[in-house]
């Protein structure tokens, strides 16, 4: 539509058009001052969220149990005859121990020569490891060593030489007793398993000979029947460790034992006659930055809303607004602050101890609302129960059994104490031979007709071909046990087998798998294996129950539908002590800040309130401004109308004045 300033009749169309559409357009006005405060406030909710997103951040950190993993210290009453060493995932605790027996390894010497340089003999010497008892037990985590001794090394410097040489384990010297020269021999490794059983077959001679001359001087077996083999002297046996870890008698093959406990390397250096007390304390280092980012990311949110939520202490002028902040009265802000609050107040059941306030770590919040960390209770805290600290901020789970570990807790798993029944331990799927395997003078043969055995570990189907050549019963064991555990449709399933050889010769197989899917199924083997019709046992799966309520199982594991999962480690059937299960105080302002910034939360609520509201707004005044351009079309065409009817009227004016002025005039 062309734009009319005005016609001949002088009117300002524009001018009155704009005054009026000035008048008519002020209920607009008044909307984009509305839309740019609702504006202000989602700005301002958006920050707050922001806010507690951080917040919930920093609490993510501190509901991982692993966050409490960290630095761990452990200490000895008497390092003199205990010492302790903790990984970071050590359990803290106090522990009583008694050391009743050191680990030793064999030592053995030989009679006395008159040079070092004096010729002993030729043949083969065989070094077993094993422990002695009926017979001789040979230890199948073990390779025995072999050695020629021939004329280039037949002195005794020679045999020295060539078992070192070996590298099996034994390291030999020459002894000058002052009456002569000797061949001493000493075991690597201590423990009751290790002990030496040296067999000679002379060059020339029968394998059987054991007399004092030659190579045989140098035989050892006292398991050996009819009659024990000493021709070398026993100068230390070999022994395993004996010593009491609170009440419990525990025998290991050395005196550095890290299997005892996880987490835990416990150095006996002497045996006690009273006990040693040991304590394993987590440091605080681990939790205390992540602490400290919840306090300030906390403090942050809190500000954040009191500075948004601010009112203006000052007297406006008449006529002007005060300059309250943008979310001056809104009750969200404060109804989250004190929720917040309000849950960091509480005291929280089922820590599994006496730790149940923040307090009692250091976490407060003055009258300001500020929230500190006060690090020497925190510390505190941690050296006295850090599990409890664990308890106190996560979703965490402790058992009163050292031998029952919690795996994972179920999403939906409430916080209480629960009692647990274990009615059957795992066990692992066995097979044993039927005979005995047939050894030749200590020696196993495995040729091109016997070194196929075809099995089946935890159902998968296998064979294996040996090397071949000729065995000890260690070393048939190691071989059998190497070939398994390296044909690849197992590495695939991630089955191992152990594999051994006892006093009777008869060869076992064992699954390392626990439960009812662990079994070994020989199919077929030579029969001088002593394999076939022999015994297989699989393994059984742990059973239990929680609160009474059975639990699912999966070899050591018992788990629930929920996806709360255990493992028992060993110990008893029967009552195994109490779980105490908390949601600590992180997983539950974790769960509280992600309700109320969901949709259907405060802050979600308050914004799609408010955006819905900006929405209708802007929906209005596009209507609104449809219809003032429709209104503006009708002032102008009203106007120029009426501007047209004024020209007209001048026009006809005009024309009547110059009509009339040329009539004749009267006098």
């Amino acid at each position: 539509m062309a734009i009319t300033t005005g016609g001949m009749s002088g009117i300002d169309i524009n001018g009155l058009v704009s005054q009026l559409m000035s008048i008519e357009r002020q209920p607009l006005q008044k909307m984009t001052v509305k839309e740019v405060g609702l504006q202000a406030k989602i700005s301002a909710y958006g920050t707050i969220k922001s806010g507690l997103t951080s917040f919930q951040s920093a609490l993510a950190k501190l509901n991982n149990v692993a966050t409490y993993t960290g630095s761990t210290s452990a200490t000895s009453s008497d390092d003199s005859a205990v010492k302790i060493s903790a990984s970071a995932g050590a359990q803290a605790s106090k522990y009583n121990i008694e050391v009743t027996q050191l680990a030793t390894s064999q030592k053995l010497a030989s009679r006395t020569y008159t040079k070092a340089s004096d010729v002993i003999g030729e043949g083969v010497l065989t070094i077993d490891f094993g422990s002695y008892g009926s017979g001789f037990t040979p230890n199948t985590a073990r390779t025995s060593i072999s050695v020629t001794i021939d004329s280039t090394n037949n002195t005794l410097e020679g045999v020295r030489d060539a078992i070192n040489k070996a590298n099996g384990g034994v390291s030999a010297s020459i002894v000058n007793d002052g009456t002569g020269y000797r061949l001493a021999l000493s075991s690597s490794q201590s423990g009751s398993a290790n002990n030496m059983r040296i067999t000679v077959a002379e060059a020339g001679i029968s394998a059987s000979n054991t007399d004092l001359n030659g190579l045989s001087a140098l035989a050892y077996n006292p398991a050996a029947t009819p009659a024990a083999i000493t021709n070398m002297t026993q100068n230390q046996a070999a022994k395993d460790s004996i010593f009491k870890l609170d009440g419990i008698t525990i025998t290991k093959p050395t005196n550095v034992v890290t299997d005892a406990i996880d987490g835990l390397t416990f150095t006996l250096a002497k045996e006690t006659t009273t006990q040693v007390q040991l304590s394993v304390n987590k440091n605080s280092a681990s939790i205390t930055a992540p602490l400290k980012e919840m306090v300030k990311s906390y403090n942050d949110l809190i500000k954040t809303m009191r500075d948004l939520t601010k009112a203006d202490t000052s007297k406006a002028a008449p006529g002007e607004s005060n300059n309250a902040q943008v979310l001056n009265g809104e009750y969200v802000p404060r109804m989250i602050e004190t929720e917040l609050r309000d849950m960091m107040n509480q005291v929280l059941d089922y820590t599994g101890g006496d730790i149940k306030r923040l307090s009692q770590v250091g976490i407060s919040v003055d009258r300001n609302g500020v929230m500190t960390l006060d690090e020497t209770k925190l510390n505190k805290g941690m050296a006295d129960d850090p599990d409890g600290v664990t308890s106190l901020f996560a979703s965490n789970a402790r058992s009163t059994d050292r031998q029952i570990k919690i795996e994972t807790l179920g999403k939906n798993t409430l916080a209480g104490n629960y009692d647990l029944n274990v009615t059957a331990l795992a066990s692992q799927g066995t097979f044993v031979g039927s005979t005995a395997a047939t050894f030749t003078s200590g020696v196993f043969p495995i040729n091109s007709t016997n070194k196929s055995i075809s099995l089946t570990v935890d159902g998968k189907a296998i064979s294996i071909d040996l090397a071949e050549g000729s065995y000890t019963s260690t070393q048939l064991a190691a071989e059998i046990q190497t070939r398994v555990n390296s044909n690849s449709t197992l590495k695939t399933a991630g089955s191992t087998v152990a594999v051994s050889i006892d006093a009777s010769n008869k060869i076992s197989i064992t699954s390392n798998k626990y439960g009812a899917s662990s079994s070994v199924m020989v199919s077929s083997a030579a029969a001088e294996f002593g394999l076939q019709g022999g015994t297989n046992s699989s393994g059984v799966d742990a059973a239990g129950s929680l609160n009474g309520i059975a639990l699912k199982s999966d070899g050591q594991k018992l788990y629930n539908d929920d996806g709360f999962k255990l493992s028992v480690l060993g110990g008893t059937i029967g009552d195994r002590g109490g779980i105490a299960v908390s949601q600590g105080f992180a997983s539950q302002l974790d769960k509280a800040v992600a309700k109320i910034i969901d949709g259907k939360g405060a802050i979600g609520t308050k914004l799609e309130t408010l955006n819905k509201t900006v929405k209708d707004i802007q929906q209005q005044r596009t209507a609104f401004e449809r219809r003032m351009t429709a209104t503006e079309a009708r002032y102008r065409a009203q106007y120029v109308a009426l501007d047209t009817m004024l020209t007209q009227m001048q026009q006809t004016s005009s024309s009547l004045s110059q009509q009339l002025a040329t009539l004749p005039k009267f006098s």
